[in-house]
């Protein structure tokens, strides 16, 4: 069984098998020194869904041009694993451990500006583990998450509150897109961890470490919708 958690100190999305996770390593998918080690997949239509483990990713939002998703392993921040171009209002499967049974990372917004080498952290992290690394920056637009399994709720949350925040809540991606600062971490921004309380329910995401909102599936299975936010 996996269970994820949506966390808020970005927002993301957290998933880890509920083993004995405390004493695993690291283990990387692909060789991250390798020219070749990002997969790049534009447009990227989907990948055969057998059953298997993985995420239903939906783009529920309308805009003229396919936007990049970037799917990063845990301990890698500077290349994609994946680099996904996906139209607005589709959905596609993604299938993340048929390859490597082991994977440990995040899906996010994602800009031209992830090529370049260098680590852009800060905006919504989906994080899908199999193992256990919650590493988490920012908020650059909403998500919801939902197990596949029958009648089971949504976590999340719909409403971009970027716009609304004090100005001193919001900072700039490298990218140029808005986000909020992160609101539990190493030097996190109080207001924003205090505007953040008042505008979301901590019942469906955590914005600090009580990781209270937690989805489960009995087959590893979830769908993720990406709402419209700042790439």
């Amino acid at each position: 069984m996996i269970h994820f958690c949506l966390l808020l100190f970005t927002l993301a999305v957290y998933a880890a098998s509920i083993g004995d996770i405390a004493a695993q390593t690291l283990d990387f998918c692909g060789e991250p020194d390798k020219s070749d080690y990002t997969l790049i997949q534009d447009p990227f239509l989907g990948d055969i869904d057998h059953g298997q483990p993985g995420i239903t990713f939906e783009t529920a939002y309308s805009e003229g041009s396919p936007r990049w998703f970037m799917v990063y392993q845990n301990g890698i921040d500077a290349k994609p694993y994946r680099a996904m171009k996906v139209s607005s209002n589709t959905t596609v499967f993604v299938d993340l451990t048929t390859s490597c049974s082991t994977f440990s990372g995040r899906l996010v917004r994602g800009n031209d500006i992830d090529f370049d080498g260098g680590a852009h952290n800060l905006g919504t992290w989906a994080e899908m583990n199999w193992q256990s690394y919650p590493l988490v920056y920012g908020n650059d637009g909403p998500i919801l998450l939902q197990s596949e399994d029958p009648n089971t709720p949504s976590m999340g949350f719909t409403e971009d509150i970027i716009p609304r925040a004090p100005k001193e809540c919001r900072v700039k991606k490298d990218s140029g897109g808005m986000a909020l600062k992160p609101t539990d971490k190493d030097g996190y921004n109080e207001a924003t961890r205090e505007f953040t309380k008042r505008q979301l329910d901590n019942q469906k995401v955590s914005i600090d470490k009580s990781y209270t909102a937690t989805v489960m599936s009995h087959n590893g299975r979830f769908k993720i919708v990406f709402l419209h936010g700042n790439h």
